[in-house]
Formats: C-alpha cells, structure tokens, sequence
C-alpha cells in the first residue's frame, strides 16, 4: 500500500472512530457502582489545600460583595442557574449551597492562599462543587446525573461529552459537561475565560468510591477524597 493510501486510510479510521466514543453508553453496572448516598472517609481523605480553604473560609472582614455583572457573582449569591431541561446541566432549584466539612488525613497538592484569592467571585462561583461534603448522593440514569447538596439543592448533569450553557439571570454563562471515560464519571462546571472545576467520580475494588476535585484557575488545586456506600 503506498503511502498516499496508508495516510487516507488512517485519516478515514480516525473519522469513523470519533462518533462511536460518543456513543459510547454506561452499563448498568457502572451506573450501580457509582449511584447512591455515599458518606465522607475523612481518615483517608486528603486535607484541604490551603487555596481551597481560603476559597471556602473566607475572613468575615474580607468577604467580598459579588459582582452582579457576572456570571459567577449571580450564583455566588445564590441566583441558580434556571431550569434545568433538555439542554445542559441546569436544574438548579436554587443557588450553589455548600457542602460539609473537610476532610483529615493526607496532605492534597494545594497553592498559596494568596495565588487564588478567596475574593475572586469565580472563585466563588466554583465553592459547591469544591466544598467537600459529608453526605454526597448520586442519582445516574442512561443519559443524566443528578447531583444534590446538602441544602437540597440539584443539578442534572448530561453526560453526552458536549458542554451545555446556562444563561445567568445578571448575565454571562456558566458550562456544565459531563461524560464516562470507561467505568470513571467526570463532571465539569466551567465559567468561560475564567476557570473550571473537575470531579472524578472512579469506584475503588474495595467498593468505595473516590472523589478528585481539580480547581483549575490559571493554576490548578487537587484534592482526593474517599466515600463509604451508605445503605
């Protein structure tokens, strides 16, 4: 075969191969393992980052107002995302609740609390989904994942690969996306040109699951936490 050939021949592989990982469906196993109401290990958990625990405890003297002209200062004030439907990770029946406590145990790759600023309202906007919680439930179907705070308070996440935006009331848009990549669930909530954080859902041999939440804000915070099934 010339190489002419051999290159076409690669090129139309590669073409046929992109739509069938979007295809690409969860079992029903998958699904099981990764399901339900899971409870905080905090005895092997890491501890939390000092960037994130400035994120998440804040001085009461520097609390900064949120910025009502941006996205993230509209859910850092508990302005939701809208309806939730067809289209994206909305669902929000109200504003970005925070979580439990944090965790003990190991130490988690952590940044200066001044490289991330806990005034930063896209800081903000991302403190939900990094506050670690004690009480962690999943709700996953064929297509969706529901995810709930401690407040009560869902997102449905579509786990399609592609990133749905949800128009904020005071303006500008945040992105949810959400995709399996073989038995691990990732779910990522992004503000554009400012930042994103990641959730790796991945269920261990033992049947635990694990959790790492990688804040990305022009430099990146990592922190693994371990769950217990709850019955």
């Amino acid at each position: 075969m010339s190489r002419t050939r051999t290159a076409a021949f690669a090129v139309a592989l590669i073409a046929f191969a992109a739509p069938l990982r979007a295809q690409e469906k969860p079992t029903e196993a998958m699904m099981k393992a990764i399901a339900g109401t899971w409870k905080l290990d905090s005895t092997r958990s890491d501890s939390t980052p000092p960037g994130l625990a400035a994120l998440l405890n804040p001085r009461p003297a520097a609390r900064p107002q949120p910025d009502s002209t941006t996205a993230a200062g509209s859910v850092a004030v508990g302005g939701g995302g809208g309806g939730g439907g067809g289209g994206g990770g909305g669902g929000r029946r109200g504003g970005g609740g925070g979580g439990g406590g944090g965790g003990g145990g190991g130490g988690g790759r952590g940044l200066g609390a001044r490289a991330f600023g806990a005034a930063n309202g896209n800081a903000r906007a991302f403190a939900t989904e990094v506050r670690p919680q004690q009480l962690l439930v999943l709700k996953i179907s064929e297509g969706t994942v529901v995810t709930t705070d401690p407040s009560g308070f869902e997102t449905t996440w579509q786990t399609d690969g592609k990133k749905h935006q949800v128009a904020q009331m005071e303006g500008g848009v945040i992105e949810f996306q959400g995709e399996w990549q073989g038995k691990v669930l990732l779910l990522e909530k992004s503000i554009p040109g400012a930042g994103a954080v990641e959730r790796e859902f991945k269920p261990t041999k033992t049947g635990d699951l694990e959790v790492k939440i990688t804040l990305n804000l022009g430099k990146k915070v990592e922190q693994k936490l371990v769950y217990r099934r709850q019955p």
